[in-house]
């Protein structure tokens, strides 16, 4: 099932495949499609907030540190576990602090 949302991106769940050998060729079609549905309907990446370091971390995993109730070493902000270690990724910009920079150069570089 593909469900929608107003703050998340669109998520694909699988439906039952069928009983019948002779359906199957659709039903992957079908399911196909609405995996590439759902991928179109997805233009932005939402990264969670986590308050507690995820417990068995994997390798590329990104998350966003709260930096009160778990705080990786810098505060809040995005992390990536690389080399068993959490690296910070991206500073966030204070809404009162025009100075500070992000990974980017400030600009909004989103197609959407």
């Amino acid at each position: 099932m593909v469900t929608k949302r107003r703050d998340a991106p669109m998520i694909y769940a699988p439906a039952r495949p069928p009983r019948d050998e002779a359906a199957l060729g659709d039903y992957v079609y079908r399911e196909l499609t609405r995996v590439g549905d759902a991928l179109r309907a997805s233009r932005m990446l939402v990264v969670p907030t986590c308050y507690v370091a995820p417990a068995k971390p994997v390798e590329g995993q990104l998350v966003r540190a709260d930096g009160v109730h778990w705080d990786p070493g810098e505060g809040v902000g995005y992390y990536c576990y690389w080399d068993g270690n959490w690296q910070r990724w991206a500073v966030e910009r204070d809404k009162d602090d025009k100075d500070e920079k992000d990974v980017n150069d400030g600009e909004d570089h989103n197609d959407y």
